[in-house]
């Protein structure tokens, strides 16, 4: 279960004048899963060189709430301390003939109208068989059945071989199609805040899905997120102490779930100028190499070893589906920037391990690509590629007692800095390596 509770400090509520409480309880929301699932697996060694087949069911249940806060956080207030609505539009307070707005500033609270309590329940079936036909030879099958209450049914299948070429060479191949539901969040969270758009301060709504202005902009009721997946790889391992896998995916996803840009509100009569909404809004594809080096020396009472992890990627947006709606609004250019980077170009780490009696030492270095965003101002920024160097050293004090110290991101390496027109005025919520810096740490570990 996730809880999040918004407490807000150091604001005000602008419509309370000198009255107003500088904290405010803003409410929330939560979401909680409940999972029961059944499996059985057996392996039958008198057909062909080996026949696995594994069957189960799972059943899961969840609900999700949107609770509201207290009343001025949300509430907007007339000059006699009333809570303004359809009835007391009168004698409202302004500000050089302006109306000031209400609820906490920065960030207001949920209200009653926000509230929801919304549950469904999940049901599903698989069976996954895999043949070994010959010592080079194997076929694997999957089928899965799920049924959402809300949603509906759907079947994805998967077909896979692996075929031993040479001794110390295999070829792997695999095809699937999967799906995923829209989470209640997607469909349900409404809420309203002050955003900026244009570098500008408005008010804005973002609408539920069965919301009736959602029709108003074409916008249906959301639908799975469907994929399908090819990937080849092979295994070369040479030597005993060395090994490389090399795997090539491609990946299409058809109607992704994406967050509208922010609708003008002139023609709705709301008390917002602007409405966003989620809405199955992308077609994309995805290809990518994924790298695995590994070598190892034993010497001594001593093991020492390599890793190289390495992943190039390139995602493609194929299609926007905005309909009759204005493209850039829909989902303009710094949201397809976002989704974009998402995927990263490439990634590469290099592990070194050493391990001597009770003695360990490791040593990881990461190399992140480069990002390119669009700020608030249309231009491009661009977060240059980065190195990160994480450091662990472990001692066994006793066979099951391990006492290490480590640091990640031991130099603190932070992400290129950008300009006052970013989300948070000067990096991003999330780039690369993200944020945070350095995180350094000791721990003792027991084991029974």
């Amino acid at each position: 279960m996730n809880n999040f509770h918004y407490f807000i400090k150091n604001s005000l509520n602008a419509t309370l004048l000198e009255k107003s409480p500088t904290t405010f309880d803003a409410g929330g929301h939560l979401l909680s899963q409940n999972t029961t699932s059944i499996d059985f697996s057996k392996n039958f060694t008198d057909f062909f060189k080996g026949v696995n087949i594994a069957l189960g069911a799972e059943y899961r249940l969840e609900n999700y709430e949107i609770f509201s806060g207290e009343e001025a956080s949300y509430a907007s207030y007339n000059i006699k301390g009333d809570v303004v609505n359809n009835f007391t539009r009168a004698n409202l307070v302004t500000l050089d003939g302006k109306i000031r707005p209400g609820a906490s500033q920065g960030f207001p609270g949920y209200s009653p109208k926000n509230e929801l309590k919304k549950k469904r329940t999940n049901l599903s079936f698989y069976i996954d068989t895999e043949f070994d036909f010959t010592k080079k030879w194997m076929l694997a099958t999957a089928l899965r059945y799920e049924n959402y209450s809300d949603f509906g049914c759907r079947i994805n299948y998967k077909l896979a071989t692996r075929l031993k070429l040479l001794p110390i060479l295999n070829l792997r191949t695999s095809f699937s199609t999967g799906f995923r539901a829209p989470s209640l969040a997607q469909a349900y969270y409404n809420f309203s805040f002050t955003n900026y758009v244009g570098n500008q301060l408005v008010e804005s709504l973002l609408i539920a899905n069965n919301n009736p202005i959602t029709g108003k902009f074409g916008i249906g009721k959301l639908k799975e997120e469907i994929t399908k997946n090819i990937s080849i790889g092979i295994t070369y391992n040479p030597k005993h102490n060395f090994a490389i896998n090399l795997d090539t995916y491609f990946i299409s996803i058809k109607d992704r779930i994406i967050l509208s840009g922010n609708f003008n509100t002139d023609d709705l009569n709301l008390r917002a100028e602007n409405v966003q909404f989620f809405a199955n809004g992308v077609n994309t594809t995805t290809c990518g190499l994924d790298i695995k080096v590994k070598w190892f020396k034993k010497f001594n009472k001593s093991k020492f070893s390599i890793d190289l992890f390495g992943n190039v990627n390139s995602m493609k947006i194929d299609e926007i589906k905005h309909k009759n709606l204005d493209e850039e609004t829909f989902f303009g250019i710094r949201e397809r920037h976002f989704l974009l980077a998402s995927a990263p170009k490439n990634k590469f780490s290099l592990n070194f391990n050493y391990q001597k009696e009770k003695f360990n030492a490791n040593v990881n270095v990461t190399r992140f690509s480069g990002v390119e965003l669009i700020d608030w101002e249309m231009n491009k920024d661009i977060y240059h590629p980065k190195y990160t160097v994480d450091v662990q050293l472990g001692y066994h004090i006793f066979k099951n007692i391990i006492f290490q110290i480590g640091a990640t991101n031991l130099f603190n390496a932070y992400p290129t800095m950008q300009d006052k027109y970013t989300d948070s005025g000067g990096v991003w919520d999330s780039t690369q390596m993200g944020t945070n810096g350095a995180f350094y740490y000791s721990k003792l570990q027991f084991s029974f």
